[in-house]
C-alpha cells in the first residue's frame, strides 16, 4: 500500500498537478501539509474519489493540514483532546486486513515552542484506543539529527510512545542547490511499526515547493489500489415498452406497512431490478482525467526518472534537467487543463458536456453542521429528523382519503411511442 507526505505551500495553485500524481500513482494515503486552505473551498475541488479529512488553519493565511485515504480503508476521523494548541493536526483510524490503524499529520509552525508537549499530550489520549499500529507524518520544523533546541525533546516523545523516525535523508534542500545531501530533514515519518513500514525514500516535491515529497509503502497490503469496477446502463439500447410494463406489474403495496426507511430501500430494489432486466449495461473502469495526454504520462515518467538520477549523481547538472523538466510538467498539466475546458466550452451540444463536468467538481460528500436545537450539530440522523419535522410542519394533514396507489385506476397507462 503506498503512502505519501508532501508539504505543499499552497494546494491551491497545484490541484492539477496533485491531481495528476494522485492519478498516475494511486496511493492508498496521501498526507499534506501548509495547505493554505479555506472553508470556502470544498474537498471536491481538492481531490474527488478519496476520503478527505482536513484541519484549515481559521482566520489567517497559511498552514492547515489534510489527510486523502482511500474509501476501501474504511477511514474514520478520530477527535483529538481538547487542549489549546497552535499546533496543527488531523487523525484518522483505518482498517488494514483486519487491522485497526491510527494515522496522523502534523504540522509544527516555528514559532510554536510548545508544539511537542501538545503532541504529546495528544498521543496519550489518542492511544488509551489500542492499536495495531501508529503512523504520524508531517513537517515538523525541526531538523532530525541536529542540535536543534527542540529535537532531544521531539526524540524522546518518540522514545516514549515506541515511535520510530524512518526518514534519513533531507528533506529541504537549500535554496542555493538541490544537493540531497546539503539541507534539513524537517519532514518526518514516525511509526509504531517499522517492521511493516518499508521502501521509505524522498521523492519529488509539489510544484516548486522547496520540500521534497516523503514516500513509504505498508507491507502486507497491495502496493496500488485497483480503480473499481462501474456499472453503466445503455439507456440508447433500453427496451421502454418492457420497463413501462415492469413497472405497471409491481406489486407496489409491499411498501405501505414499512417505515420510510424500509420503504425507500424496498422501492430501490424493486425499481432497479424492472430497470436491471429491461435496461442493458456494461462495466468499465473508472476514467482517467480525460486532459492527461500520453504525452504528458511520458513527460510525467521522465520527470520521476530525472529526479532519481539527480539524487543519485548528486551532480548540479542533472539537477538542472530535473527542475526544467519539472516546470515543463507544471506549466503542461495547467495548460492541457485550460484547454480541456475551452473544448468543452465550444463544443457543440448547448455546454451540455461543459456543466455536467461542474456539476460533478461540485459534489460534497462531507456532512455539513447545522445548528439544532441551539447547539451545532453534524450527525446525519439527528439533522435528518429535524428537517423532517421542518418540512411537515408547513403541511396540514389532508381532509380527503389518500388515493391507493395499488388501485388498477392508478396504475402506469402502456407505453405508446410517440409517431
Amino acid at each position: 500500500m503506498l503512502g505519501f507526505h508532501f508539504n505543499a505551500q499552497s494546494i491551491k495553485n497545484k490541484f492539477r498537478e496533485f491531481q495528476t500524481l494522485i492519478q498516475t500513482s494511486s496511493p492508498s494515503i496521501c498526507a499534506l501539509t501548509e495547505t493554505w486552505l479555506n472553508e470556502s473551498i470544498p474537498n471536491s475541488v481538492v481531490l474527488q474519489n478519496y476520503s478527505i479529512f482536513r484541519s484549515d488553519r481559521p482566520n489567517r493565511r497559511g498552514g492547515g493540514v489534510l489527510l486523502a485515504l482511500s474509501p476501501e480503508l474504511d477511514p474514520i476521523v478520530v477527535n483529538t483532546p481538547l487542549i489549546d494548541t497552535l499546533l496543527e493536526t488531523k487523525w484518522v483510524s483505518f482498517t488494514i486486513k483486519n487491522e485497526k490503524w491510527l494515522c496522523g499529520v502534523v504540522y509544527r509552525p516555528k514559532e510554536v515552542t510548545n508544539g511537542i508537549q501538545d503532541l504529546e499530550t495528544m498521543l496519550w489520549e489518542l492511544t488509551a484506543t489500542p492499536y495495531s499500529g501508529i503512523l504520524v507524518v508531517g513537517d515538523f520544523n525541526i531538523n532530525w539529527n541536529s542540535n536543534h533546541p527542540l529535537f532531544p525533546e521531539l526524540a524522546n516523545l518518540a522514545n516514549a510512545n515506541n515511535l520510530h523516525q524512518l526518514v534519513n535523508q533531507v528533506t529541504c534542500p537549500r535554496h542555493s542547490a538541490m544537493n540531497p545531501e546539503d539541507g534539513t530533514m524537517l519532514d518526518l515519518l514516525f511509526t509504531s511499526r517499522p517492521d511493516r513500514i518499508c521502501n521509505v525514500d524522498v521523492t519529488d516535491g509539489l510544484g516548486k515547493s522547496y520540500h521534497l515529497g516523503v514516500k513509504f509503502c505498508i507491507r502486507g497490503t497491495p502496493s496500488r489500489l485497483q480503480n473499481p469496477l462501474r456499472t453503466c446502463f445503455v439507456y440508447a439500447k433500453a427496451d421502454k415498452i418492457k420497463l413501462q410494463n415492469l413497472v405497471s406489474r409491481t406489486a407496489w403495496d409491499v411498501l405501505l406497512p414499512l417505515d420510510i426507511d424500509g420503504a425507500w430501500d424496498q422501492f430501490l430494489d424493486l425499481f432497479m431490478a424492472c430497470v436491471r432486466d429491461s435496461i442493458p449495461s456494461r462495466t468499465q473502469r473508472k476514467r482517467p482525467k480525460p486532459w492527461i495526454t500520453p504525452e504528458m504520462h511520458r513527460l510525467i515518467t521522465r520527470k520521476h526518472a530525472l529526479f532519481r538520477k539527480a539524487k543519485s549523481s548528486q551532480s548540479q547538472t542533472d539537477w538542472a534537467a530535473f527542475i526544467k523538466t519539472r516546470n515543463r510538467v507544471s506549466y503542461g498539466i495547467k495548460a492541457a487543463y485550460s484547454n480541456y475546458l475551452h473544448s468543452l466550452l465550444t463544443a457543440d451540444d448547448s455546454k451540455k458536456r461543459f456543466w455536467s463536468f461542474v456539476r460533478g467538481r461540485k459534489k460534497e460528500p462531507d456532512v455539513k453542521s447545522f445548528v439544532v436545537n441551539g447547539k451545532l450539530c453534524s450527525d446525519p440522523a439527528v439533522i435528518a429528523v429535524n428537517f423532517n419535522q421542518t418540512f411537515a410542519s408547513y403541511f396540514t394533514a389532508p381532509t380527503s382519503p389518500a388515493f391507493d396507489i395499488t388501485s388498477p385506476y392508478y396504475l402506469c397507462p402502456p407505453y405508446a411511442p410517440s409517431k
